[in-house]
């Protein structure tokens, strides 16, 4: 074996647990496919255990510079004003810090880092086996087309919702795709919005809603990292009328989107999620998408994948001699938990429109926003559901 511990993707969560791993002793190699960020983004929410697990590997001043911004809450446009749907407030009341990333900074930070070994441009091809056990991977070379193979005591899987890890493990994860469309984008701040907070602009105009709203949350550099949900499967030539109208409903909201075509000058994300019904087999552990993709409802993914990161590091560490079945027992709940979020957000979204957009389901909504005790009691939630 040439390594204690191959991760294949470099993901928030493969990152961390590599220079966790790497400062614990233990060798490390990271095989990333990308050779550099791609020209798109999304918003990211990280949660304050997370964010401290962050700066325990670099300096807090270097995140705030590089890649996090502290979000002061979310504001949301009626048609007439703006109203804080998560305000200040709530937030000290919950004693909760949510933090704004741009997701690919946050990633090229971490690959900064040097208690482990980074290789990137490398497309892993094939999971590689010896009698029944995982032992590490042949990957191809983007630049040169040469091959290569990779030996390790352990093979974590940080390679998505379409894992090849997991598919060698014979791990069958049946998936479901989030009945929403997501358009990502990245713009720069229009200057008609608070820094730091979030900017919902829900759709008020359309019945029956094919394009749902526009959101944008804030990162460094003066940058917005931004959304369009949509219905899957809409009338093209209404959803960009629908689009069009949005866009033109308010004056920062057409500053950022004026000059931008729906859909050519999006990224379109269809988010399928899941459980896997294990965590690992011989010689090999999943965490984060490989294990339990989910969409952004609650912010949660990128916190779960940073939470598995730190339970393989610490039973890893710690010589358990079942590593697969620590890491479940100590995991799973957890996961699961978190996925709530997900399956709230695919059983409202599958409600009729009547139902879901209503009286009744604003004035749901505005009696938890004028109750600070309740709204605390959610955001706290939100949180923390991926923490064991």
């Amino acid at each position: 074996m040439t390594t204690d511990f191959l991760i294949v993707g470099g993901g928030i969560g493969g990152l961390v647990l590599a220079e966790l791993l790497g400062r614990g002793g233990k060798r490390v190699v990271v095989l990333e496919r990308s050779t550099a960020p791609p020209p798109w983004s999304r918003p990211e929410i990280l949660w304050p255990a997370t964010f401290e697990l962050l700066c325990k590997l670099l300096p807090r001043e270097r995140w705030e510079q590089q890649a996090v911004l502290p979000l002061e809450g979310m504001r949301l446009f009626d048609g007439q004003q703006w109203r804080w749907g998560i305000s200040p407030e709530m937030l000290a009341a919950a004693n909760v810090q949510p933090w704004s990333t741009n997701p690919n900074q946050t990633r090229e930070t971490l690959m900064t880092l040097s208690s482990f070994e980074l290789r990137r441009g490398v497309e892993v091809q094939e999971v590689l086996k010896e009698q029944g056990r995982v032992i590490g991977v042949r990957g191809r070379n983007s630049a040169t087309a040469a091959q290569q193979e990779w030996l390790a005591e352990w093979t974590v899987g940080d390679d998505g919702a379409n894992s090849l890890v997991r598919s060698a493990c014979g791990i069958d994860l049946a998936m479901q795709i989030f009945p929403i469309d997501l358009y990502c984008f990245q713009a720069a701040w229009p200057t008609e919005l608070r820094p730091q907070a979030g900017h919902i602009w829900p759709n008020v105009h359309e019945a029956p809603l094919s394009i749902l709203a526009a959101g944008l949350l804030p990162a460094p550099g003066g940058q917005g990292m931004g959304l369009v949900p949509t219905r899957p499967h809409a009338d093209p030539a209404h959803a960009q009328a629908a689009y069009r109208k949005l866009v033109e409903s308010e004056p920062a909201l057409a500053a950022l989107l004026g000059s931008r075509r729906f859909p050519e000058d999006f990224q379109l994300v269809r988010r399928p999620w899941g459980h896997a019904p294990k965590y690992g087999g011989p010689g090999a552990l999943l965490i984060g998408d490989a294990a339990h993709p989910v969409s952004p409802a609650g912010g949660q993914g990128a916190n779960m994948s940073v939470a598995d990161a730190r339970a393989v590091a610490e039973l890893a560490l710690a010589g358990v001699p079942d590593l697969v079945a620590a890491y479940e027992r100590r995991r799973r709940a957890a996961n699961r938990r978190s996925l709530r979020f997900t399956r709230g957000a695919v059983f409202a979204f599958g409600l009729p429109e009547g139902l879901l957009f209503n009286r009744l389901t604003a004035w749901l909504l505005s009696q938890v926003g004028s109750r600070p005790p309740i709204a605390a009691r959610f955001i706290r939630t939100l949180a923390t559901a991926f923490l064991e």
